[in-house]
């Protein structure tokens, strides 16, 4: 029976194997069509960008369009990073135990409260556990959370879970129902309270937050309506103190609930920015063989192309006292909404999305001020070396 079984899995494995090699082949095709360049190079550079140490994998290869005519440049493929070693980048830079600070929000929002650095303020918190801060009221059980929407004059409300990721969870109430207990909500049905709770229930140790619901500069409504745009923005603590040293505004389509990009599935769209002076550099949508530059929004209509996003000296300064509050994480990628009234703070990502850098730059993370910092690492000082 056991050589049966081993001979399936063995089965699958190369099925699965052999279906990757056919989806790297055909993905190599096509970007010979586009660029001429032989599908054997292709593959050479391929194996090269995964066994140097930097694990780009082959569909990575071809997200980054390393196969056009200006990226073929052995110093510029060397600055890429596969996504599988972006924790070891951070890793090598940041303290690991700072690590749950960032990844906690109602944590990293009492830092924030701390040192007065603006954030969207939590009005209430869901734990089954007791679990609040900074003055939001507590929500135990359904009848916690009846009552305090009953009263409350604070919606819309955006609400996540405490110790989320990547939208997961996330939701707009715009209103509630009180003859019939339903939570109106943004893009979905009206849900029952009692409903609702027993989502809630699986945050019950973490916990989940309510917060008041950020409303983008008016500006920057008037060229992505719909919800807020934020920035991606990627800050290094060297000896000089701190730096902006990347900045990407994730430009929301107007169907969406949030910004995530996520490869380009959700149709958002990418701006590379000027870190200092805060203007857009190019703006992009898709992925790989799926890229495409963006000149206009596709919901307004409005010129993206090097407009420069308000309010950018205050946001610089406010970057730069929110960078000290968290000492062991040199590196730090925050999340950012631009408001009338100036930057939000949104969430600091220990772990930042490299990734989404380097699709937005078309540049490896590698080839700048990351791989300057990485020069004297032990592991990462030779792979730098080579980028830069």
């Amino acid at each position: 029976m056991k050589p049966v079984v081993k001979f399936e899995l063995e089965h699958g494995e190369i099925r699965m194997v052999w279906g990757k090699i056919l989806r790297t082949w055909r993905s190599a095709s096509q970007a010979k069509e586009l660029a001429g360049y032989p599908i054997a190079k292709q593959f050479i550079e391929m194996a090269s960008g995964y066994l140097s140490g930097r694990k780009l994998t082959p569909s990575e290869y071809i997200d980054y369009r390393l196969f056009e005519p200006n990226m073929r440049v052995p110093k510029i493929q060397n600055g890429f990073v596969g996504y599988g070693r972006v924790m070891a980048l951070n890793l090598a830079l940041n303290d690991l135990r700072w690590g749950a600070l960032s990844f906690d929000k109602l944590s990293f929002y009492s830092i924030c409260d701390a040192v007065q650095i603006p954030f969207p303020r939590v009005h209430a918190v869901y734990s089954g556990v007791g679990r609040t801060s900074m003055g939001a009221v507590l929500l135990r059980d359904e009848s916690d959370v009846v009552s305090f929407f009953a009263q409350a004059t604070c919606l819309p409300l955006f609400c996540k879970p405490i110790q989320g990721t990547h939208g997961n969870g996330a939701a707009l109430i715009k209103g509630y129902d009180h003859e019939n207990k339903l939570l109106l909500l943004e893009g979905k049905p009206p849900v029952p309270v009692s409903e609702f709770v027993e989502q809630l229930r699986r945050y019950g140790r973490t916990g989940f937050v309510f917060q008041e619901l950020v409303r983008q500069h008016p500006d920057l409504e008037r060229l992505a309506p719909g919800g807020v745009s934020g920035l991606r923005l990627v800050v290094l603590v060297g000896d000089g103190g701190p730096q902006v040293i990347h900045a990407i505004w994730k430009v929301k389509r107007t169907d969406q609930l949030t910004d995530h990009f996520s490869g380009g599935a959700t149709g958002n769209l990418l701006a590379d920015v000027d870190p200092d002076t805060g203007r857009v550099r190019r703006v992009l949508s898709g992925l790989g063989l799926k890229q495409m530059l963006v000149h206009e929004h596709p919901d307004s209509g409005a010129c993206l192309d090097g407009i420069v996003l308000p309010g950018w000296t205050v946001l610089l300064e406010t970057m730069s006292r929110a960078a000290l509050a968290f000492p062991g994480v040199p590196l730090q990628s925050w999340d950012v909404a631009v408001t009338k009234e100036g930057p939000l703070i949104l969430e600091m990502n220990y772990d930042g999305d490299m990734n989404l850098i380097q699709a937005a730059t078309g540049r490896g993370v590698l080839s700048g001020p990351i791989g300057r910092a990485l020069l004297n690492h032990r592991i990462w000082g030779p792979l730098a070396r080579r980028a830069l």
